[in-house]
């Protein structure tokens, strides 16, 4: 401790700060997987999720970075036919492709040429880009006749078709009648409908075939 005088002699202490100490920890070094381990250990854990073989994840894998690549293609360069892509149920299923109207040589080509096994379905009736805008026009709707909760949206593996959920308020009808009648004709072609009074939402499919 150090001691100083002021101007009218009065003595002040002056305390040195102490040296700063190391403070003792008893956490564990991080460990910093590789990308490779990182991957390992994400096909252990599918794996053991879904009940498969680490090989089948590797196929499953395989699958996807095969229809991706084809995909991506499709929706840059033909964005007005592309629909979307979805994989097998499992590994030995071949990942598929959905495209409006009928498929061109050019695709037809790649899935030949493709590391795996690729199904093209062609002749869908609505491309990605009309799906989301037939989606959202249901969801207007259904915001516009008053119901709340209004979720939507569409099945490429079933055609297109548009899956609804909305808050069953009570005075509006818990049918389809009033939303197909304000929903353009082509809306009308189909309509798969079910509903529980033991659950808060109505549920209403709209096929769009």
């Amino acid at each position: 401790m150090l001691t100083a005088s002021t101007s009218d002699g009065v003595q002040t202490a002056v305390v040195e700060p102490a040296e700063p100490r190391p403070v003792a920890t008893t956490e564990e070094p991080a460990i910093i997987q590789t990308d490779t381990e990182a991957l390992e250990q994400d096909i252990t854990l599918i794996a053991k999720s879904k009940n498969w073989t680490t090989e089948q994840v590797r196929r499953q894998f395989g699958n996807a970075e095969a229809i991706d690549e084809i995909a991506l293609f499709v929706s840059k360069n033909e964005p007005e036919y592309f629909v979307g892509s979805a994989l097998g149920s499992v590994p030995e299923e071949a990942p598929t492709l959905y495209v409006k109207g009928q498929p061109s040589q050019e695709l037809l080509a790649m899935a030949d040429e493709s590391s795996t096994t690729v199904s093209v379905v062609g002749f869908q009736s609505f491309s990605l880009a009309e799906l989301r805008e037939r989606s959202r026009l249901v969801h207007e709707t259904m915001l516009s006749l008053g119901y709340r909760g209004v979720a939507t949206g569409f099945d490429i593996q079933r055609e297109g078709v548009i899956e609804m959920k909305a808050t069953n308020i009570m005075g509006l009808p818990s049918d389809s009648s009033r939303l197909l009648e304000n929903l353009p004709q082509d809306f009308r072609g189909a309509v798969e409908y079910s509903f529980s009074l033991n659950l808060p939402y109505a549920l209403r499919r709209l096929s769009v075939v």
